[in-house]
């Protein structure tokens, strides 16, 4: 059953006015299950049966290459934009790219040459696919860079050194995959999710108050904010709780294949 906040605690929420909905992916619709992420086929019947006049677009820190990579993903029909890389790159239902923000050449040169020295996985996304630092040839078209395994230490300096560009935006989070490390997206300063929604809303003509926003990281915070309606699942962080309109259960629950069946109507 949906839940509550104690915002909304007492009154009918009317979900019947809004036409858009802003995912996220992993923690959210999508678990981990032996390693591989996943998604349910009840939350992939939700996504497809939802009416043609709401738009639903997954909103992720993941490249193109990983999306493909989901299991469960491609049996999902789309029918509007994916915003991927935290917004570095929006694309349309059939991956074409409709918008994107590549990092400075001259930054993601310097950038890439510093984190070479750190002994862990680090990979750059250049045209929707996850390289290694070593086998790239060029950086013109750069659109992120992702780190894992960080300790405190290396994050602290590394954080010295970023706070030494203007142009980029970066987004740390606690690794889900080995306790007590971090994963660091870096991409240029327009790639939120935030303006990513905003792009896709102007596409499709929506405004953002008939935006419904379902998140339950720190980058997922700018997306919420831009939208009317702010939902997370049980298990988000705290600062996406503190935010939200609407908490549903958890992404093991399937919270969102919950709630999406609900649209157009009051709860």
């Amino acid at each position: 059953m949906v839940g509550e906040t104690s915002k909304n605690k007492g009154r009918r929420l009317n979900l019947s006015k809004y036409r858009y909905v802003f995912c996220d992916l992993d923690h959210t619709i999508a678990s981990f299950i032996d390693g591989k992420l996943y998604i349910p086929p009840t939350v992939v019947t939700a996504i497809n049966d939802l009416d043609a006049e709401i738009g639903f677009s997954i909103s992720t820190a993941r490249c193109l290459e990983e999306i493909y990579a989901i299991e469960g993903i491609s049996n999902i029909i789309f029918r509007s934009p994916l915003i991927l890389e935290n917004g570095a790159t929006i694309v349309t239902s059939d991956f074409t790219v409709i918008k994107q923000h590549v990092l400075t050449e001259n930054v993601a040169v310097d950038l890439v040459e510093y984190l070479k020295k750190f002994d862990i996985w680090k990979k750059v996304c250049i045209a929707g696919k996850l390289l290694d630092f070593d086998n790239v040839d060029h950086l013109s078209k750069l659109t992120k860079i992702a780190l894992q395994d960080l300790t405190e230490d290396m994050l602290k300096e590394i954080f010295e050194k970023l706070s030494s560009y203007s142009n980029i935006a970066y987004f740390r989070s606690k690794a889900a995959h080995k306790s007590g490390t971090f994963t660091l997206d870096i991409t240029n300063i327009q790639a939120t999710k935030q303006n990513g929604v905003f792009t896709v809303l102007e596409l499709a003509g929506v405004g953002r108050d008939k935006a419904i926003g379902i998140g339950d990281s720190d980058n997922d915070f700018p997306m919420l904010e831009a939208c009317g309606l702010k939902v997370a699942v049980a298990n988000a962080k705290p600062s996406i709780l503190d935010i939200a309109d609407l908490i549903v259960p958890s992404c093991d629950h399937e919270g969102v294949a919950q709630l999406l069946p609900k649209l157009g109507k009051k709860i």
